[in-house]
């Protein structure tokens, strides 16, 4: 976006050479100023090298100040420090923590870029908050996860730390507490399930809620792993009904085998015991 923005600046700055410098400058940032991307919240902002600030779209009452020694709540010198990143290397990242277009009382931490416009020694950036990339990172994720299916019941479940459930086969699930499910032998599902993920990862056993193929509950192991950072337990389980159709399936064809492997040795015992009969 960066990069866009550089590439709007030097068109304008230089079809518009002829022009005025200070109504060059003006024209940049007009172009710049009203450009909003990530749902809205991303903008574009400039200051020059030294810290003043020529256009900020969001907080208008800072445009002609100098924020040179403006420190975050983590007392960082946020414009000093991407400055000199500009400065040393052209182009560069910093994280630091700043208010949203929508709540301007509390700052959130946040990731920023920023670009040398070398014709006014300015620098060009923008940033994206932490939190708002992670929830809409958090639904695309849920949203590829809940489509996943394998074999004739597989698909996998999130729940987080409160019980809530994230992803689900059974779609009406998605979005309820069910903390305090259990199954018909009163076996505590969610609890279990999310204090095996905070232990790290491992198997539980239960009746699940509702298998697949039937709609009805049935027994099932499923393996869970906690996510530490989103506080999310993830899982997925195998039905002890599936698991029996292919042991099953392999033990028939086991025997398959054998009778096959049997009927060969009689054969070739017989043919064995007739040449050693012909020549005795």
């Amino acid at each position: 976006r960066v990069y866009e923005a550089h590439s709007i600046a030097t068109s304008l700055y230089e079809n518009n050479k002829h022009k005025n410098k200070k109504e060059v400058k003006k024209l940049i940032n007009d172009a710049l100023r009203n450009i909003r991307f990530n749902n809205g919240r991303g903008y574009f902002f400039t200051y020059e090298l030294t810290g003043k600030n020529i256009m900020h779209p969001i907080l208008t009452h800072i445009e002609g100040e100098n924020l040179w020694n403006f420190k975050d709540t983590k007392n960082k010198y946020i414009i000093r420090e991407l400055s000199d990143i500009v400065k040393n290397n052209t182009e560069g990242f910093l994280t630091w923590w700043w208010t949203k277009p929508s709540d301007k009382k509390t700052e959130y931490e946040k990731i920023g870029f920023g670009k040398l416009f070398e014709p006014y020694n300015w620098f060009i950036g923008t940033g994206e908050y932490v939190l708002d990339y992670e929830k809409e990172l958090k639904k695309e994720l849920l949203s590829k996860i809940q489509n996943i299916r394998y074999g004739k019941n597989g698909y996998i479940f999130i729940f987080n730390e409160e019980g809530i459930n994230l992803s689900h086969y059974k779609k009406s699930n998605i979005g309820k507490n069910r903390l305090n499910i259990k199954d018909i032998n009163g076996f505590e599902i969610t609890k279990e399930i999310i204090k095996m993920g905070k232990s790290g990862e491992g198997y539980v056993s239960y009746v699940g809620t509702i298998q697949p193929t039937t709609g009805e509950p049935a027994q099932k192991t499923s393996f869970v792993k906690g996510l530490e950072d989103w506080k999310w337990v993830i899982g997925s389980g195998a039905y002890f009904s599936d698991i029996n159709e292919i042991v099953n399936k392999k033990r028939e064809q086991l025997r398959e085998k054998n009778r096959s492997q049997i009927i060969e040795i009689i054969i070739i015992s017989l043919i064995a015991f007739t040449l050693l009969f012909i020549f005795t």
